[in-house]
Formats: structure tokens, sequence, C-alpha cells
């Protein structure tokens, strides 16, 4: 649901300036933009935590009670609730009121974290939540991969954990790239505070990668019901056809109607032959 949000919203932030330049903006598309921009954040760190914590979940279903993998699991699952809740709390409530957040002709009485006043401090909350969403979402890749490769003994399940990780690098990997864009640009006040222009790389990249990982979080659970379907689409079987030509004998004291019936019938099919078998392989699709 926080997925579909941020989408949504980054869609809404397209048409309300996210691309376009902050003092172009006017004062009403000005507050237009921040309380989208506002959305996709608060969204974002909600989306984050809710999949990690998805994925971790599953993974405390897979070990075994009591084992190391099992006590990591749950250290990191621990600290990634105690991470979204922190951040997702200082972006929903950046200040008092929280309406001062985009009312920009409305004062506040007190701000912090993504809404403070303090450029430095700004800049320090958005770099602190990107660098360590990264450093969890390597944790969380990292720590099925022994269990998943002692398990995978066939080559089918090998190639899906495979591809689970490879989704996983590539999360991991549009996260750094959104670090760097926010840190060279310092969260869109460097070298001119311009939040809409600036801010449009971080906030595609952040929608991309929530989907991406969406993806992800997914496939553990629809694999297995996906793979039973794939396999009922080409099903094969294999039978055998077995032939035995009748000996008909012909007797002087045969009635008319068994004279008449073999006139009609093929010489091959009245004369005597071994017994043939054969075998027929057929692939059924449905």
């Amino acid at each position: 649901m926080t997925t579909t949000l941020l989408s949504i919203a980054t869609c809404i932030a397209l048409s309300n300036g996210l691309g376009r330049h902050f003092a172009g903006l006017g004062l009403f598309g000005m507050e237009a933009f921040i309380k989208t921009f506002y959305i996709c954040n608060a969204a974002y760190c909600m989306a984050t935590t809710f999949i990690k914590l998805a994925l971790l979940s599953q993974y405390l279903t897979m070990f075994e009670f009591g084992s190391l993998s099992f006590r990591l699991t749950m250290i990191v699952a621990i600290v990634t609730a105690m991470w979204g809740l922190a951040y997702s709390t200082i972006a929903w409530f950046p200040c008092d009121p929280v309406s001062s957040q985009w009312k920009l002709t409305q004062p506040a009485t007190a701000r912090w974290g993504f809404g403070s006043s303090d450029l430095g401090i700004y800049r320090r909350t958005y770099v602190s939540h990107v660098a360590t969403n990264m450093v969890l979402d390597v944790l969380v890749c990292g720590l099925p991969l022994p269990w998943a490769w002692q398990h995978a003994a066939q080559k089918r399940s090998i190639y899906g954990v495979v591809f689970l990780f490879v989704l996983g690098d590539i999360v991991v990997a549009i996260g750094v790239s959104r670090l760097v864009s926010i840190v060279n640009t310092a969260a869109g006040t460097y070298p001119i505070l311009d939040p809409s222009w600036y801010g449009c790389v971080p906030a595609v990249l952040a929608t991309v990668e929530v989907n991406l990982a969406t993806v992800c979080a997914s496939i553990p659970i629809v694999w297995p019901v996906t793979q039973r379907a794939l396999s009922k689409i080409w099903v094969t079987r294999e039978f055998e056809v077995i032939s035995e030509p009748r000996d008909f004998r012909l007797k002087s004291t045969a009635s008319s109607y068994d004279s008449d019936l073999l006139d009609r019938m093929p010489i091959s099919s009245i004369s005597g032959g071994p017994t043939r078998s054969t075998t027929v392989q057929a692939t059924l699709s449905g």
C-alpha cells in the first residue's frame, strides 16, 4: 500500500513542479510541490521498512529456530523496525503543526529532521536515511545466501536463488545511485536551493527502487505457485499402441453373409502377420 502511495504521489509531483526550477513555480506551485514531495518522502520511509520486514519474516520461517542465522535475522529485524519507526515518524511529523511543512506563510513552533530550517540538519537527515537504508539492504540480501546455496540442490532452484539476489543487487545499486545524487546536490540545496529540480532524479529512483524491492519481497511467495502453473502448460504423456490383425479362416461352410464380408475387406486385413507394437509420445498443451 505504501509503495502504491509513493508511486501515485510521484506521478502527481510531476504535474506539481517536479523536474522544474523551484523559483519559477510561484507561491501556490511551491506549496503544491512541497506537499506532494512530503507525501513521497514519508511513503518511501514506510515502504522501505515494510519491504525489509516482509523479507526478514520469510527468512525466519526458513531458518532453524535458535540457529545463528535465525538470531542474526531477529537482530536485523528489530534494528530495521526501530530504524523505520524513527525515520517514518520524523517524515510524517517534520514540524509542529504539520501543515507548516508546505504552507510557506504559516509559521511553525518547532522544526526537526526532514522539516528542519537548519540546512545542515536537513541535509544530514536525508543522507543518513539513504545511507542506512543501503546498509540494511545489503544485510537483508546477504543473510539467506549460505542457507540458499546449501539447500538449492537442483539446478532450477539455484537459478531461482540467483535471480532473486540479482534483483536484490539491482535494488542496492539504485540505492547507491540515489545516495550519490543526494550527496552531490546536498538534498536539493546545492549549489542553490532548488529541490524541485535537483530532487527529480532521487524521487524517480526512489519509486523504481521501492517497486523493484516489492517484486523481490513477493518472489518467495509467488514463485511456488507460478512454478506449479508453468508445469501444467506443457504436459508430456507416453503410451503404447498395440495392433493385432485378426486371422479369418476361410471355410467351405461359411455363410453367405461371411462370404460377402470377406469379399469387401482388403486382402491385407485378412492376411496373417506378426503383432506390431508402436510407442507414441504426445505433448498436450493446456
